[in-house]
């Protein structure tokens, strides 16, 4: 009987126990000594304007003898920001004032939605505590709100807006675009790296699109790697581009702005105008031209065969000279428009104009004598080719004239 009532008494006290630490906990408040939790910002040189990161520091400092158990941090939605937290929380001992606290530390950003004056929300910390008598009891701490005046952005209506720590930018072909076999494709690679943005920041992908050229879209990438000084983020577009017909063209250039948190100065990072042509493509073309004879000349030459064929019939014995022949022989005295225009190029020292010029001088002549203006497709098609001198240019423009004269 006695056995029986003592089981009995120690079953109810376990019970009591079990009971006691499954009910609610006290809630038992802490004075800011014991606790307290801030929203410290970094040094800011300037206003910050719409969508610049700002960069800030969740700091709570505890009493060396408050046993925390367990805390949960509450940072809630604002209406004029996005956040992202950066790192974990960081736990250290340092002595302030004299005395022993825990600092915890958690690094945040913020990026401001729009201009004006905004408040940064206060951050709730739920604190389960530990009593020295085993019981435990939940409190909360909380920062203060902080108010920060936003300037506007900088960019025109309907321009992409992107303030940047810092921006890096990569741009590589898988072979050289102005020296491409017929029927082959190249394929072009950019990666922009941006601090101090998140990837949905980055401007979207350029379009690359041309009449001369078929381009196909590769899917772009994005990612953010999250560091103590800001997220960097990385866009990837991709293309590959196919001539059409062989005719060579310029992809132009493309600069994406963005605005330089570090000097507040908007800049550019540039993709630059790239040649794409097919080697051994011969009717390239760099500019609209047309074929013929300048009015005037037209009417030199006209009247040189009147004078030609008048002469010849005035001289007995002579032999008049047939069409081809005088052809031939004012070729020699009388530059065509084109062979002038020609001469004009190597004189100036235009590759482009000289290219256009002699194409059609060459139109209907044997590859051999097309082979001449490989070396000037090369300068004006490749990159690391070295353009011929003016010399060089107006010695060919001569040789082509007087292949043409016969």
């Amino acid at each position: 009987m006695v056995v029986r009532r003592l089981l009995a008494a120690v079953l109810v006290a376990v019970l009591a126990a079990l009971a006691a630490l499954a009910g609610p906990a006290v809630a038992r408040p802490l004075t800011p000594r014991e606790a307290s939790l801030e929203i410290v910002l970094d040094p800011l040189t300037a206003p910050p304007r719409e969508r610049e990161m700002i960069l800030a520091t969740l700091r709570g400092t505890f009493e060396d003898d408050v046993a925390i158990a367990r805390y949960e941090i509450e940072i809630p939605r604002m209406p004029g920001f996005d956040w992202m937290q950066l790192t974990r929380d960081a736990w250290r001992a340092e002595r302030v004032d004299g005395r022993q606290v825990r600092i915890m530390e958690r690094r945040l950003a913020f990026f401001p939605r729009r201009a004006g004056s905004l408040t940064i929300q206060p951050v709730r910390d739920v604190l389960t505590i530990a009593d020295p008598e085993g019981g435990r009891s939940v409190t909360e701490i909380r920062s203060e709100a902080l108010t920060v005046e936003v300037e506007g952005a900088l960019a025109s209506d309907g321009a992409w807006w992107l303030p940047a720590k810092m921006i890096e930018l990569s741009d590589r072909w898988d072979k050289g675009p102005g020296q491409l076999e017929p029927g082959a494709t190249v394929t072009r690679r950019v990666t922009l790296w941006v601090l101090g943005a998140t990837a949905e920041m980055l401007p979207p992908q350029p379009p690359m699109r041309e009449p001369w050229l078929i381009t196909f879209v590769g899917a772009e990438e994005r990612t953010t790697e999250l560091t103590w000084g800001g997220p960097i983020s990385t866009v990837t577009w991709e293309w590959t581009f196919q001539p059409k017909t062989g005719e060579p063209g310029v992809l132009p250039q493309v600069e994406i702005p963005f605005f330089d948190t570090l000097d507040r100065e908007v800049h550019a990072v540039t993709l630059p105008a790239t040649p794409i042509a097919v080697l051994g493509f011969g009717e390239n073309r760099v500019e609209a031209w047309r074929d013929g004879f300048g009015r005037g000349w037209a009417v030199v030459v006209a009247g040189v065969l009147g004078v030609a064929l008048v002469l010849g019939a005035a001289l007995s014995g002579v032999r008049l000279a047939t069409t081809d022949e005088l052809r031939r022989r004012v070729a020699r005295v009388v530059p065509t428009r084109r062979e002038r225009a020609l001469m004009r190029a190597a004189r100036a020292g235009d590759l482009a104009a000289f290219r256009s010029n002699a194409a059609t001088l060459l139109r209907a002549r044997p590859p051999a004598e097309t082979f001449a203006l490989e070396r000037v497709d090369r300068a004006l098609f490749a990159r690391a080719a070295p353009a011929p001198d003016r010399a060089e240019l107006v010695a060919l423009a001569r040789a082509l004239r007087r292949s043409r004269a016969g």
